[in-house]
């Protein structure tokens, strides 16, 4: 949100064949790659500093229920790095993972989540699953990492009195919610945006020290060429991520 960081951004965007990189942008944020990295685990150094910061804004505690609401390649990212911040903080937090495809639940659990569970129907389903996994309380926090007003809504639903959603997914439409309940039970609502350079910074960390898993997030591989094809499989979802590689020139 710092409009210095926003001023000096890459320019005109990341897709385009050429930008240009203001000093600025280069001074703070660009980090040299270990040895030790490689260039497909490095490429996942910004979403995951977006990851990060959304973990940091976040209030969580000693013993908290966290659950990921969407498991593609971010909501992947997201239970890592709330897995991997508590454990350097000295918190145990339990993360659950939902969501409709049963091959992202099953790497969701290999990836290090408690559990993770099939996305019910209704909008008050999560609740009803979350309620006996926590002894009837709900969850302390909801990350949302897939649009939609029902993973929204579900995300809500699945709170304890004072709990927290943080939305972390660009949602087109309106959501109707229910502002008295939120009210009344203390609940708080946060969204993150982007990353900062000290976000930066902890993402390459964590992938360097390999606290953070990436290389089964890739489902793709595919030449610069066919880039057409893989933005086509991700708006199918039919991709995790795509990681397109460019042939050296001799």
């Amino acid at each position: 949100m710092c409009p210095s960081f926003k001023a000096s951004n890459i320019d005109p965007c990341g897709l385009a064949e050429y930008i240009r990189v203001p000093a600025e942008h280069v001074r703070h944020t660009t980090l040299p790659l270990p040895e030790t990295l490689s260039a497909e685990e490095a490429s996942f150094t910004e979403p995951l500093a977006c990851c990060v910061r959304a973990v940091r804004r976040t209030p969580l505690l000693q013993g908290d229920t966290v659950v990921i609401v969407g498991l593609g390649s971010i909501g992947l990212l997201m239970l890592q790095a709330v897995k991997a911040l508590g454990k350097r903080a000295g918190q145990m937090i339990r993360i659950y993972g939902v969501d409709l495809v049963p091959e992202r639940l099953q790497l969701a659990r290999e990836l290090g989540a408690d559990d993770a569970l099939p996305a019910p129907a209704h909008e008050q389903g999560l609740r009803e699953l979350f309620l006996p996994i926590t002894e009837g309380r709900g969850a302390d926090c909801a990350f949302i990492t897939t649009a939609g007003e029902r993973p929204f809504l579900q995300a809500l639903a699945s709170l304890r009195k004072g709990g927290v959603v943080q939305i972390f997914a660009a949602h087109t439409g309106m959501v109707p919610m229910n502002i008295e309940q939120v009210y009344q039970q203390e609940q708080s609502i946060l969204s993150t945006y982007s990353s900062s350079p000290e976000d930066l910074r902890i993402a390459l960390d964590l992938l360097t020290q390999g606290e953070v898993r990436v290389a089964r997030l890739i489902s793709h591989r595919l030449p610069l060429e066919q880039f057409h094809e893989g933005v086509q499989l991700m708006r199918e979802r039919a991709a995790l991520k795509v990681y397109f590689q460019i042939e050296p020139s001799m």
